[in-house]
């Protein structure tokens, strides 16, 4: 502010004033210091713009449903991929492939992954879920019901390496799992956490 000249004005005492044309002197450096500021407003929001434009062509990420009500509709999977069928959000578009159930990898980079379903109701007593990073598996979610036939919500989550083009997807090893229709409970999403241009 004093770079414009209006700190020097108030902090100016009365004694010190005397005989300055206070009203206009002061409105003068009040101007100047309105229009110095009104420059830097106009700057800022100029420089936050351009990191939001920055901001998109740098984000990637995905959330998608199952919105069948069961997983195989019948009997019990073995090594099958899950077919999130609805996507919720994507960037950019097509980022996840619902015709084949994976996602894309659009750019080298740290990602984050979660999935959460819950097992279906017995005589099914339990499921087993991988994320697979093509065809390597890299973490596992197991889930039981419980005695009296009730089954929670289960989660698992992490952190992983990807390479631009590669498929991340999940598969059920075992078992079968419950969504719903209306409100679906079998989820999956990812996102980019931090771009890394050259990857080992």
């Amino acid at each position: 502010m004093s770079c414009c000249g209006f700190q020097c004005c108030i902090g100016k005492g009365e004694a010190e004033r005397e005989g300055e044309n206070t009203g206009r002197h002061c409105q003068a450096r009040r101007d100047k210091f309105t229009g110095c500021l009104q420059k830097h407003i106009t700057r800022a929001s100029g420089r936050l713009r351009s990191m939001a434009r920055l901001g998109d062509k740098k984000a990637s990420y995905f959330s998608v449903v199952y919105s069948a009500s069961r997983f195989p509709t019948e009997g019990e999977a073995q090594l099958e991929l899950i077919p999130f069928d609805k996507v919720l959000s994507q960037f950019p578009k097509n980022v996840y492939d619902t015709s084949r159930g994976v996602f894309i990898c659009p750019k080298n980079g740290a990602y984050m992954f979660n999935f959460s379903m819950r097992p279906d109701a017995p005589p099914i007593q339990s499921f087993s879920v991988q994320l697979m990073k093509e065809e390597e598996a890299q973490v596992s979610l197991y889930a039981n019901p419980t005695p009296d036939g009730h089954a929670g919500q289960s989660s698992q989550s992490c952190i992983l390496n990807v390479r631009q083009g590669e498929k991340v997807w999940l598969r059920l090893v075992h078992g079968a799992i419950r969504s719903d229709v209306r409100a679906p409970s079998a989820t999956f999403s990812g996102t980019l956490l931090r771009h890394i241009k050259n990857m080992e």
